[in-house]
Parts: C-alpha cells; sequence; structure tokens
C-alpha cells in the first residue's frame, strides 16, 4: 500500500524520515510518535515532552531534560554522507542553554573525539562564528564542518515564532534556507568551506535526539520551544522543492 502524505504537495522523493505530529499516522497521543515513511521505529517523548494542541498539534520541550529519543535508529542516520533536514521550530525567547539543540546525532562513547553533528541556536563556543542564529556542525576526529547564519545577534529567531528551517549538505556546497528562502552561510574559522560537505555521517552514531544533546560526560543540551514535525532526505532539494514544502505546510502557522 503506498504511504499517504497530507497537506501535499510536499516533496517526496528521497523521503526516509517523516514525523508529523499532527498526523494521526504519526502521532495518535501517546509517548511515542511514529515515521510515516516506514523507514525506521518509533521516537520516544521522554522526560516530558507533552503534545500541545496549539496550531493542529506539536510536542512542547521545556528546556530542562524534555526530548524525543530516536537512539533505537541513530545508526540509520548516521550513515547518511549527503541529505536535507528540514524542520519546523518555535524557540522561546527565554533559554536555559545558550546554545539549544534542535537536532543531534552522536556517538556518546566518544566525546573527545568529538564525533557528532548537531543543529543549534546561538553561540556557545569560539569555532563557531560570531553571533550565528543557526548552525551545523558535523565534527570527527579526522575532519569538520561548521557554518552558520550571522544575523547580529545568536537570539534572532529566538521569538516565540514558527520557522522552517532546512540545512542540507553535498558535493556541490551547503546551504541553509529559512522559512523558504536561501541564506548566505558563514564558516567557523578552520572548520571547512563551500568545497567541505558532511551531513549526518558520524561512524558510531549511537544517539539521535530532537531537542537535545547527548554526548559523554559533556553536559547534555536541550531546546525550550515547540517542534512541529521533521523531514529527512538522502539527497539535497533544490531551491524549489525547499520553498514547494514551505508552502505546503505555512499555513498550518499562519505564516
Amino acid at each position: 500500500m503506498a504511504t499517504s502524505y497530507p497537506f501535499r504537495p510536499i516533496v517526496t522523493d528521497g523521503l526516509i524520515y517523516y514525523v508529523d505530529v499532527a498526523n494521526i499516522k504519526s502521532y495518535t497521543y501517546s509517548t511515542y510518535i511514529k515515521d510515516i515513511t516506514n523507514n525506521v521505529g518509533d521516537g520516544n517523548l521522554i522526560n516530558g515532552a507533552t503534545f500541545s494542541y496549539y496550531n493542529s498539534g506539536n510536542i512542547l520541550l521545556d528546556g530542562i531534560d524534555d526530548a524525543i529519543s530516536l537512539d533505537n535508529d541513530a545508526s540509520y542516520f548516521g550513515a547518511l554522507g549527503t541529505g536535507t533536514i528540514d524542520i519546523w521550530v518555535k524557540a522561546s525567547n527565554s533559554q536555559p542553554n545558550l546554545t539549544p539543540i534542535i537536532f543531534s546525532v552522536t556517538d556518546f562513547n566518544y566525546p573527545t573525539n568529538q564525533q557528532y553533528v548537531y543543529l543549534i541556536y546561538g553561540r556557545g563556543a569560539s569555532y563557531i562564528p560570531t553571533d550565528c542564529a543557526f548552525t551545523f556542525i558535523s565534527k570527527n576526529s579526522t575532519s569538520s564542518l561548521i557554518f552558520g547564519l550571522q544575523k547580529g545577534t545568536s537570539s534572532f529567531y529566538m521569538d516565540n515564532l514558527w520557522h522552517n528551517v532546512s540545512y542540507q549538505s553535498d558535493v556541490t556546497g551547503n546551504k541553509l534556507y529559512i522559512d523558504g528562502k536561501q541564506e548566505t552561510v558563514v564558516y567557523g574559522s578552520g572548520y571547512g568551506s563551500s568545497a567541505t560537505h558532511r551531513f549526518l555521517n558520524i561512524a558510531g552514531a549511537d544517539r539521535c535526539n530532537i531537542g537535545r544533546r547527548e554526548l559523554g560526560v559533556l553536559s547534555n543540551v536541550n531546546l525550550s520551544g515547540n517542534v512541529w514535525y521533521i523531514k529527512i532526505y538522502n539527497r539535497s532539494l533544490s531551491s524549489d522543492e525547499i520553498l514547494q514544502n514551505y508552502n505546503a505546510m505555512k499555513n498550518r502557522y499562519l505564516v
């Protein structure tokens, strides 16, 4: 039976993971969420992450320990060398953490090798470009890629409003789209360029979370806010496809 995707026309070519909390195929008021593509198992709402009825449905995270855990499928995501992450997020303007995490894939047992990839708000380390509102970080013991969006302040998008964020990396370069529009990215000093590409390819990945980072002896870092859906593709989407996805969903949030 073919998979049904409501609120179409979203892009389905290359779609390997799709969670939409407002879709009963993905969430039924329980403690887990299902991947509509059926490629991976269930994600677990942990530590009090709760369903919110606003805007047809989303998950509320407290910024302390709430998260959506996808640990059982971390190795699946960690094998992706090329792709696109597309997520809708609403970040609180009051964050317990300087660098709240939107999405992460990590190798928990090797924090000293810095084997992780995650999307963050804010600036918490010298290798992150100054005043980056969003940053993509992919690092391991041998190579690194760090790029983000400079907005004059790292809290630019911590505004209690919904934003659609899409990251992609492939041999043609690295791209970041906010609310359907491609933005110019900057790179961390010594951490890659437009000629560098890495996606979620993390050897030994065993942790994957929406709204949290887990990385061994380092402290967990969580997001205070709401997430609605996340889509992951095994290819880079075109700018027209990014805009198509954005337009297909934006009316739910009165953007």
